[in-house]
């Protein structure tokens, strides 16, 4: 499967990468961008099954990425630390909805 992981916070992803690996061998992450253009990218380039996405990337929300790549089909999981995204992460049909910090068991 392939992955991307979307954070403005490089420890962030490090840490979710490593819990990933773990609980998923099968993941391959094959970007890990912290801004909406790096994702968009990203994601136009390398086709992913599955994106990891931050609700804040700096002055820019991960919505921004969604909008940008609605054209494509990939499933999301939000991780973000803030719960009040989640009533409007789910009108963008994603997948589910984590909050930082995640856990292992969560992940499965």
């Amino acid at each position: 499967m392939k992955v991307i992981l979307i954070d403005d916070e490089p420890n962030s992803s490090r840490n979710l990468e490593r819990k990933l690996m773990m609980v998923c061998p099968q993941v391959d992450v094959i970007a890990s961008c912290t801004t909406v253009a790096e994702s968009v990218a990203a994601i136009y380039k390398y086709q992913p099954n599955l994106v990891f996405l931050d609700m804040e990337l700096g002055a820019e929300e991960g919505f921004e990425v969604l909008d940008k790549t609605s054209d494509l089909s990939f499933e999301t999981i939000v991780v973000t630390m803030h719960s009040t995204y989640a009533e409007q992460a789910f009108d963008y049909n994603v997948s589910h909805f984590l909050t930082k910090p995640v856990r292992k068991e969560k992940l499965k």
